[in-house]
């Protein structure tokens, strides 16, 4: 038995704080800083046998170009995330504090290997995964567009504001495993416990924290036909 699926939708902001603000010293993004986007998943299941398959999962978010004042790296010695003032984000004669912000695209891609013995409710699952942030650029408004010759969006001049650590791409190798568990407690299914024990390793990265996240989930169920 083999299933699928493709899903699509709209990123829209709905936060009235989305965006980080541009007066706090240390603002936090929330979401996706009031851009707009699109998103897209797609999901492929191959079943072998009623004991083993295999599948995949992809997903992507891109994101449309934003106009926005904000606060910017003034100094290459400068690595952390507390920026002081608002600086000029190019030299124009305009002395705008605006930038065009290209929000990297998001991408994440998934194969596992699922197998279990369904008569106990006991499924495994063996996957790797790679996950990516391509890099954000800051680019010239349409303001200094006009004062540089009304030429497409350039990544701005200045190297010290597009050095910024946080808007650089990262990416991230993992490894997982899981166990599933849901015993059959009673035929008609009425009530059904599940047990879940996953281990995800990271093995590779480009600016990526190795963490190991190792999590256990208990949950029941309670079901019945009307």
């Amino acid at each position: 038995r083999d299933s699928g699926q493709l899903q699509a939708g709209i990123i829209a902001p709905t936060s009235q704080i989305s965006q980080p603000q541009k007066e706090y010293l240390f603002p936090l993004p929330m979401g996706h800083n009031e851009h707009f986007g699109i998103e897209a998943h797609g999901a492929l299941e191959v079943e072998l046998s009623p004991y083993i398959a295999f599948g995949g999962t992809a997903m992507s978010q891109v994101f449309f170009r934003q106009s926005r004042t904000m606060k910017v790296k003034t100094d290459k010695t400068q690595n952390g995330p507390l920026f002081l003032s608002s600086q000029i984000l190019a030299a124009s004669t305009t002395g705008t504090k605006e930038a065009k912000v290209d929000k990297g695209s998001t991408w994440n891609a998934a194969g596992y290997l699922r197998f279990g013995i369904p008569k106990f409710g006991i499924n495994g699952l063996i996957g790797y995964s790679y996950h990516s942030n391509e890099k954000t650029q800051l680019l010239q408004t349409e303001r200094q567009q006009k004062n540089n010759g009304g030429h497409p969006p350039q990544p701005l001049q200045n190297s010290i504001i597009n050095s910024d650590r946080q808007l650089e791409e990262w990416n991230q190798h993992v490894i997982s495993g899981a166990i599933l568990v849901e015993p059959l407690i009673s035929e008609d299914r009425i009530f059904r416990p599940r047990i879940e024990l996953s281990y995800h390793h990271p093995v590779a990265g480009k600016h990526s924290p190795i963490t190991i996240l190792k999590q256990i989930g208990m949950s029941a169920a309670v079901a019945w036909d009307i």
